[in-house]
């Protein structure tokens, strides 16, 4: 538990508003730092500071896959299809390894900078220098060998991907946790959504630098700017975090057991709450998993080569629907507080999940490119809802000594829910549709409806935001 500043002297006490939130709090003879933790509410700035490498990390995700593909396309590395399924792989395991761990180890660190920004620091810089060996990996093949680079290059690709992955999980675990760590509980739900707003933009910006083939009105191909843009904003995404997330030094000596002991431990002594949220999360994960891997091949595909059109103008398009669902995920993260207020956290996640499902039915049948945008903008709903309310639940309920190992295994459920997805409807259905993408993506429909009718076995914890009427969802 982080130490807490007090004075001895006869203190004044006020109730802290807005801007006075991030200042000291004044008293008769001196000024006493109260740490963010302990205060009663913050400002919507520092709120929106301590979320900002959430940026960051989605920021890592959007340019790995906005490279990935066309550098194992070029002629200097070719990687046949049957094994990129393998390459895609190293990701979901980065993820169901590394994110327990970062959140076991973080929660008992001793740092002077606090537990989770020294994690996120490292992640950002392993994530640059990861982006860099992508880029560079054919050119340093061919350095090592000039009469077999191909070899050389799969190789420093292969390395490339694992340090990224494995560093944007020591980045996104604790930017994840700090939220849960210095938000006070009555506005976790708000810092969950600025959150998902920040997910958004940083879609946003990427997929509209290649739905808009920006790279042609500078002298920078599409990969140089793609890098460039990527570095600048996990810089000034995770400086600002690390500037604005002040933590308190953890100084509480803990015994703790193997960290895989204390992980399988953890597991098996989560939380009603956490348990149950979880599921959801990861049927949510299953349906919107297809629609976040195969929209813009979805719209090159079915769209546009089945009709005769140009593909790759397809998949720029395709980009622009994730763009503009994207926006929409900013929107309703503006206004998610306010309608969980008014209906309730079950409605509200029952509902973002039956308009992901209707919204993909059709997604079976047309071949329309505005329908498609049409049809898949709302899924930027569910996505803003599920991005924020299960985390915000494991921080309502959850003690900060594993507050870390809780937000790890939440991420362990979006693992197996994508790799189910991959499997199930990746590689079951997908073997049955001739390449089409469509069928692909509407399916999706069927785990948002059962997401939809599991968010009513949802429980809201008993600690519940002030700033939210969760009378009628609260178990008695």
């Amino acid at each position: 538990m982080a130490p807490v500043a007090t004075n001895t002297s006869n203190i004044d006490t006020k109730r802290v508003e807005d801007v006075e939130m991030d200042a000291v709090e004044k008293t008769e003879d001196s000024k006493v730092w109260i740490p963010l933790a302990k205060r009663d509410r913050l400002s919507l700035w520092r709120i929106f500071g301590i979320c900002a490498s959430m940026f960051g990390f989605q920021t890592v995700f959007t340019v790995v896959f906005g490279l990935l593909s066309p550098i194992m396309d070029s002629e200097d590395i070719n990687i046949p299809q049957v094994y990129r399924s393998l390459i895609y792989l190293i990701g979901p395991l980065a993820g169901f390894i590394c994110q327990p761990l970062v959140g076991y180890y973080s929660d008992a660190l001793h740092a002077k900078i606090g537990r989770r920004r020294p994690f996120i620091i490292t992640g950002a810089v392993g994530s640059i220098v990861g982006f860099l060996f992508l880029y560079f990996c054919r050119e340093i093949g061919k350095g090592i060998s000039s009469s077999n680079p191909r070899p050389w290059s799969i190789t420093f690709l292969i390395i490339a991907l694992v340090l990224d992955f494995v560093s944007v999980n020591l980045l996104q675990a604790p930017a994840r946790t700090i939220i849960a760590d210095i938000i006070p509980k009555s506005q976790q739900v708000l810092g969950n959504s600025i959150a998902a707003v920040l997910l958004g933009l940083a879609q946003v910006f990427s997929n509209f630098i290649g739905g808009f083939n920006v790279a042609k009105h500078t002298s920078l191909n599409y990969q140089q700017l793609v890098i460039i843009c990527g570095i600048v904003f996990i810089i000034v995404s995770v400086t600002i975090t690390v500037l604005t997330a002040h933590e308190e030094q953890f100084t509480d000596k803990i015994d703790r057991p193997n960290p895989f002991i204390a992980i399988f431990r953890q597991f098996k002594s989560m939380p009603k709450p956490v348990w149950r949220i979880a599921i959801v999360y990861l049927f949510s994960w299953m349906g919107y998993t297809e629609f976040n891997n195969e929209c813009s091949s979805y719209v090159g595909t079915d769209i546009y080569k089945l009709q005769g059109l140009d593909y790759d103008e397809g998949v720029r398009f395709g980009l622009i629907i994730i763009g503009v669902s994207s926006i929409l995920v900013m929107i309703w993260s503006f206004v998610q507080d306010m309608v969980i207020k008014c209906i309730g956290l079950k409605l509200s996640y029952a509902l973002s999940q039956i308009i992901e499902a209707v919204c993909l039915i059709p997604i079976f049948f047309i071949h329309n490119k505005w329908a498609a945008l049409g049809l898949l903008t709302p899924l930027g709903i569910a996505c803003s809802v599920f991005n924020s309310v299960p985390y915000a639940i494991v921080g309502m309920c959850s003690k900060d000594e594993e507050m870390g190992t809780l937000m790890g295994i939440l991420n362990i459920f979006v693992v197996v829910g994508q790799q189910l997805a991959n499997w199930i409807i990746g590689s079951g259905i997908g073997a049955a549709t001739n390449g089409k993408k469509g069928p692909l993506l509407g399916s999706g429909c069927v785990f948002a409806f059962i997401a939809a009718i599991l968010c009513f076995w949802i429980i809201v914890p008993e600690q519940k935001p002030e700033s939210l009427d969760f009378d009628d969802d609260r178990e008695d």
